[in-house]
């Protein structure tokens, strides 16, 4: 329920908090392994969820937050700007992150233009390669849109998100 009411911007993490309490809880908790209850929502439900660990392929990270160029060549960049993540330019980025995989590839840094509608849409084709091709998902994005990039997070289109330089 978080993944599809946060997937346009349009009902932050801080909003869904004030409107449906145990659901974002019963979200917050699976996404950090905790059993959380509505009394335990952190007042910064943001910083929050960007300061949790993540672990993966028996390496730990600190947080959610990656310092840019982090991870090396083997999360290559995906660079393109589509329209509709589900249309064909969708379905060629799908191919490429496939044949990507198949030759050793452990995942994709999503990166591209700094403003919100850009940013969320970039989000929608990373959970599809996600859900399609598999790996690590980094997604590049503004601090200023920091909300968004957390309610992606939560909501299992990105495991990591590296803050840009430009302004939203």
């Amino acid at each position: 329920m978080v993944a599809y009411l946060t997937r346009a911007g349009n009902v932050p993490l801080g909003r869904f908090a004030a409107t449906n309490p145990e659901v974002l809880a019963s979200a917050l908790g699976r996404y950090g392994g905790l059993d959380l209850e509505t009394s335990q929502l952190p007042a910064d439900i943001t910083s929050w969820v960007l300061d949790r660990p993540l672990r993966h392929q028996g390496r730990q990270l600190p947080c959610r937050v990656l310092a840019p160029g982090s991870f090396g060549t083997n999360v290559p960049a995906i660079t393109d700007v589509v329209s509709d993540p589900w249309g064909p330019a969708g379905d060629a980025v799908v191919s490429r992150a496939r044949r990507a995989r198949q030759a050793g590839a452990a995942g994709f840094r999503f990166t591209g233009p700094a403003d919100r509608p850009s940013l969320l849409t970039r989000m929608d084709l990373a959970e599809r390669v996600r859900a399609e091709a598999g790996g690590l998902i980094v997604i590049d994005g503004p601090a200023g849109l920091r909300d968004d990039l957390a309610a992606g997070l939560v909501s299992g289109r990105a495991d990591l998100v590296s803050f840009t330089e430009e302004a939203a």
